[in-house]
């Protein structure tokens, strides 16, 4: 591509998770860095490394592009060589042409055939598929034993393909699953917006497509981030630990069955440290 006078955006760049991590103002500035590395097959050397430069070609504060480079290279988008040089990952992927392609062929026929690197062994495909197919099923069956999710009457393929691409997107099963978990509690609340405490007054249950690979809203939001978000915010912690006489004390226990009126539970309710046990004629507390 050296020479030429345009680069290519590829059409999937809108969906990946890297990017959409990034600022409107960020985006702009790797869109630039893809503008400059045009020059030099996918690297930037000398001055057009310089943030002022980049400020100058994307038209944005000088001030930013540092950490703007910083947080690409964190998620490897690119690679800041020790010499100072940008190099933008994954450039013959998405911007290689027919024309380089056609020289290459030329090169190769011509006699001049790059080296072969060795590759490695390649990993045992048939356990790959049996593992995928697994991890599949496992999220499915997970799905159905949910009471509250919306069941479908029959899982389909499309089904399937929606679970596949949120694995392929890197979402380990784990992770999914409490995904999955949290979308359920809150479907069995009335008090959520996704339980009932909206607009509509109703549940809002989303399909397997709509939650796996799937639109919040027309700023493009995928459901499942935005509920792996939410579930990492509303994390339940683990609450007060039970007093020790709670488990042994059957007064105590009869006052969480709600049929306890002891007077001195009462009071060491509103006051703890006046007595370590609220039921003193209670032999097992003692």
């Amino acid at each position: 591509m050296k020479g030429d006078t345009w680069c290519k955006f590829h059409v999937k760049a809108i969906w990946s998770p890297s990017l959409r991590k990034l600022t409107p103002t960020q985006r702009w500035i790797w869109q630039t860095l893809q503008a400059l590395a045009t020059e030099g097959d996918g690297v930037i050397h000398g001055a057009a490394t310089e943030p002022s430069h980049i400020a100058l070609a994307s038209a944005t504060d000088a001030r930013g592009v540092p950490d703007a480079l910083a947080k690409m290279q964190h998620l490897c988008l690119i690679n800041v060589r020790k010499n100072g040089d940008i190099k933008i990952r994954n450039w013959l992927k998405y911007q290689s042409t027919t024309t380089e392609r056609r020289k290459r062929k030329v090169r190769q026929i011509g006699g001049e055939k790059p080296a072969v690197k060795r590759q490695p062994a390649a990993p045992d495909k048939n356990r790959i598929d049996k593992n995928r197919i697994d991890n599949i099923k496992n999220i499915v069956d997970f799905w159905t034993s949910l009471p509250n999710l919306l069941q479908p009457r029959k899982i389909t393929a499309d089904d399937r393909k929606a679970v596949e691409f949120r694995l392929a997107e890197g979402a380990p099963v784990e992770e999914i699953e409490s995904v999955l978990t949290w979308y359920n509690a809150q479907l069995g609340n009335g008090r959520t917006f996704w339980g009932g405490n909206n607009n509509d007054g109703r549940p809002i249950k989303y399909n397997v497509r709509k939650v796996m690979k799937g639109k919040l809203s027309d700023r493009l939001t995928y459901v499942y981030e935005h509920f792996l978000a939410a579930a990492k915010v509303e994390k339940p912690s683990a609450g007060p630990k039970t007093p020790e006489w709670q488990h042994k004390c059957p007064k105590a226990q009869a006052v969480r069955a709600g049929g306890h009126d002891c007077k001195k539970y009462e009071d060491w309710l509103v006051n703890p440290k006046k007595s370590s046990y609220p039921c003193n004629d209670c032999e097992e507390a003692k």
